[in-house]
């Protein structure tokens, strides 16, 4: 916990990012608190970051119920691909967290993924389920480009069909005993070509999908593994 007093004076203008969210603070504390990442002061960020990702999960899973899927492997993938760092680094930029976050260090990306948490969990606490869902359903729209951590095949592949790409895995060659191949992948990318080699076809992709990602997109691939 911390005293207001000493902090408010930094946050003269937090005003505008509740307009940007939509919501007025009855308690301008929760929201002072989501702002104050815990490497600048000791506050209640990383329990709002707690609650925030719960009830960011519920609410997004809530929405894509009335997709019917088709199994729960699929609703599940689903989700994943609307609640990852990639969809909140997004959203916290369109928030413009960063202009209102107090915090010290260099990696800002992993603070602001955080900080879009403490927002929600915030707003939740503050006006409860109805006000966070509110604010998550006008944030997370269907057509928002969320992207599969620790995938890089579905990130290209969302990526291409938002940029109406075209793409195409081919087998160029396969060495090696039985029980020990070595595939060699050609990923082409419209006029691009990537070519890498593995023990397995599948991971072969997947190299081949983060290298085009590294080389010729401006996407996030230091967050993918």
């Amino acid at each position: 916990m911390f005293d207001l007093t000493e902090l408010e004076k930094k946050f003269k203008h937090l005003n505008a990012l509740e307009k940007k969210l939509g919501y007025s603070f009855k308690n301008i504390k929760n929201l002072i608190h989501a702002m104050t990442h815990p490497s600048f002061h000791k506050s209640d960020f990383e329990m709002l970051e707690f609650i925030g990702d719960r009830v960011l999960n519920l609410a997004i899973a809530n929405k894509l119920w009335n997709k019917k899927y088709k199994s729960e492997k699929e609703y599940a993938e689903k989700l994943a691909t609307q609640v990852n760092r990639f969809s909140l680094l997004k959203i916290a930029n369109i928030w413009e967290l960063d202009k209102y976050i107090l915090w010290s260090g260099s990696d800002i990306k992993s603070i602001l993924v955080d900080a879009c948490e403490a927002v929600i969990g915030a707003i939740f606490i503050d006006g409860g389920w109805e006000k966070a869902n509110d604010l998550i359903h006008s944030s997370w729209p269907d057509e928002t480009m969320c992207f599969e951590e620790l995938d890089p095949k579905s990130v290209l592949q969302q990526w291409g069909h938002k940029t109406a790409a075209s793409y195409k895995y081919k087998t160029i060659e396969k060495v090696g005993p039985a029980h020990k191949p070595q595939f060699t992948i050609q990923l082409t990318v419209n006029q691009y070509i990537v070519t890498t080699t593995s023990t397995s076809k599948r991971t072969a992709e997947k190299q081949a999908a983060l290298e085009f990602l590294k080389k010729y997109t401006d996407l996030i691939p230091d967050q993918i593994k």
